[in-house]
């Protein structure tokens, strides 16, 4: 990301980031990487609810137009006794671009209190534990046929376990559910999430999984 924000400045344009799938469980840091806006959903690696999302804009925004008109993201709206008083302008910066009624009781206390727990943990800590969670496993699942990207080129907490052409994925997921071990299918591929809650057994049970079922495909 470094690179092509590197690559993009140069030519003028904006790299704009969707850190849903990485921020809360893979180190990020958005003034090394030079990102001019990275929003990310709330309900995944930032372990918050649905319905509530972060977002950072650069000063390259901060005189931008809004998406969404509404009555909280205009200028002085957090003085309630000058209300009547309507302005036209936004809030500044960043601010311009919230949601309406972004003051939710439940969801902002929900994300903040998982937010806290985040950084209690450490994002260091959490992509590591994945990293030494799945190392053990990397070669077993590659005995077995199937193929996972060198660390390198993936994250820890993510990944995919790509299944040999010739074996019905939709069944595969539908066995693997029959055991309790709930994945996505993307492709050819099994998509794994992994977290702290989980421990080497899971990925044990997946793998006699994936190993009983690539055997009776192949059989």
């Amino acid at each position: 990301l470094k690179a092509i924000a590197k690559k993009v400045h140069y030519y003028g344009g904006y790299l704009i980031v969707d850190g849903t799938q990485s921020i809360g469980a893979l180190p990020f840091d958005v003034k090394e990487i030079d990102a001019d806006v990275v929003i990310c959903a709330g309900y995944k690696w930032l372990l918050g609810p649905y319905a509530i999302a972060l977002g950072y804009f650069n000063e390259r925004f901060d005189g931008g137009t809004p998406i969404e008109e509404n009555w909280i993201n205009r200028k002085d709206s957090d003085q309630f006794e000058n209300l009547i008083n309507y302005q036209s302008d936004y809030q500044p910066k960043a601010g311009r671009y919230n949601v309406g009624e972004n003051s939710n009781f439940i969801y902002v206390a929900m994300l903040n209190r998982s937010m806290a727990q985040i950084l209690e943990w450490g994002v260091d800590n959490i992509q590591e534990y994945c990293a030494n969670l799945l190392e053990p496993f990397v070669n077993r699942f590659g005995e077995l046929g199937c193929t996972i990207e060198e660390s390198k080129f993936r994250s820890s907490h993510l990944f995919g376990i790509r299944i040999p052409g010739d074996v019905d994925v939709k069944r595969l997921k539908d066995e693997l559910a029959n055991r309790n071990i709930f994945v996505s299918i993307r492709g050819d591929s099994v998509r794994v999430s992994t977290h702290l809650f989980n421990e080497p057994r899971h990925l044990e049970m997946l793998h006699e999984a994936l190993s009983d079922v690539l055997s009776a495909e192949t059989a």
